[in-house]
């Protein structure tokens, strides 16, 4: 299943891939405990009963796994199919605020 994934500045990655005749009960997706996104589903065929003169279009289950960089949220993460394009969307973290270096100046008598 070949992925595009776009580094949004907004605070986002958006995952594109390309999943035409699949609604959303043809897939599936889960995230592990060590970040790893798994997409994965079945394309069977509408045909199944009719004989086949020719067949070029893919059929069968399929798995996609992309591991979410450092900076990417676990919590979330939302997902969508429109158009045969199934848009997954992952939060970044909030950059964290630099330590402020707290020194106080000491009077001196």
């Amino acid at each position: 299943l070949p992925l595009d994934v776009v580094d949004a500045p907004e605070g986002f990655y958006t995952l594109y891939a390309d999943v035409p005749g699949l609604s959303k009960a043809d897939l599936s997706i889960k995230l592990s405990k060590e970040c790893v996104l798994t997409i994965s589903g079945e394309r069977k065929s509408p045909l199944a009963d009719a004989p086949l003169q020719q067949q070029e279009r893919a059929l069968g289950s399929f798995e996609r796994r992309w591991e979410l960089p450092e900076d990417a949220e676990s919590e979330g993460i939302s997902a969508k199919v429109a158009d045969g394009v199934l848009t997954i969307t992952v939060p970044k973290k909030q950059p964290q605020p630099e330590p402020v270096d707290e020194q106080q100046d000491i009077f001196i008598a």
